[in-house]
């Protein structure tokens, strides 16, 4: 059986109160990217940069069947982080068995 076709059998045949969610992990910076500008004159425009940009890391996970969400945020992607989302999912469901894919 291949790692698709395991992952979709525990998807859909999950028993009364198991959980099967999708988790990824993502980069959240609370400054935009700058990008090129011109002005209608064809003059490029210079745009200030107020600083550094605050970064974060974070991962989440969505329960494929009722579509609720867990989402953490850290200063930085470490394992403590997987560790803190795996903990909230058993702690969200504490009776029958958690999937993550």
């Amino acid at each position: 059986m291949g790692k698709k076709t395991s992952v979709e059998a525990a998807r859909d045949g999950r028993a009364p109160g198991d959980a099967f969610y999708y988790a990824r992990e993502f980069n959240l910076s609370l400054l935009p990217t700058p990008r090129a500008m011109w002005s209608l004159e064809g003059r490029q425009v210079m745009l200030p940069a107020p600083g550094q940009p605050t970064r974060y890391s974070g991962i989440g996970a969505v329960d494929y069947h009722t579509g609720e969400t867990v989402v953490l945020l850290e200063r930085r992607k470490r394992r403590r982080g997987i560790a803190k989302l795996l903990e909230a999912l058993v702690a969200k469901h504490s009776t029958g068995t958690v999937y993550v894919a």
